[in-house]
């Protein structure tokens, strides 16, 4: 994942050679994900501002709910990951050889690393499993962002809980109106798909 290609023309300058910049197909993927989250973002914090019928209705699809607190509550993760979003740089991105779209470990907040797995360079750009919506369900799980969780089902092991048992777990999250939907991920990275 980490292909360096170096392309370029030396050409003297004051008897020195110049060349152009290394190029890195993980660094580009990565500035290419953050642009786009950007501008998803920037369009929910307009959606959240605007707060008209069609804004409530379709936050309350996704979440089950629409009152003041929930729209103040993912406002302030929104702005959040705005400003996290802008402070990444690539160096904050890792690549590993995981099954996995993303990760984060949410105890180490300060360094704000978010481990990338193999799927993550299959995924589409924007939509349902997209990198833009890991990205964002990463980013809610930290501390500084909205602390979120993967929840689960009591008593379910999160380790051997299946990608469609935390969906279906979200899915009734939303059909219960129940406000755990604040603290999911998996619900929180829908509004961002």
């Amino acid at each position: 994942m980490n292909d360096k290609v170096t392309i370029g023309t030396p050409t003297k300058d004051d008897n020195n050679i110049v060349t152009n910049k290394i190029t890195n197909k993980f660094d580009k993927m990565i500035i290419e994900t953050l642009d786009e989250q950007k501008k998803v973002l920037t369009k929910r914090k307009l959606d959240l501002e605007t707060w008209g019928e069609n804004e409530k209705k379709e936050f309350e699809k996704i979440f089950g709910i629409k009152d003041e607190k929930a729209r103040q509550w993912i406002l302030l993760g929104v702005d959040r990951m705005l400003t996290l979003n802008s402070e990444l740089k690539t160096s904050n991105f890792r690549p590993v050889d995981e099954n996995v779209h993303a990760s984060v470990n949410k105890t180490q907040d300060r360094d704000f690393i978010i481990d990338i797995g193999k799927k993550f360079g299959n995924d589409k750009m924007r939509g349902r499993d997209s990198r833009v919506a890991t990205l964002c369900h990463e980013m809610s799980h930290y501390g500084i962002i909205l602390n979120t969780s993967d929840m689960t089902p009591s008593g379910k092991n999160p380790m051997k809980t299946s990608p469609k048992d935390f969906q279906s777990f979200a899915d009734d999250l939303v059909r219960k109106h129940d406000t755990g939907v604040m603290m999911n991920a998996y619900n929180i990275e829908r509004y961002f798909e």
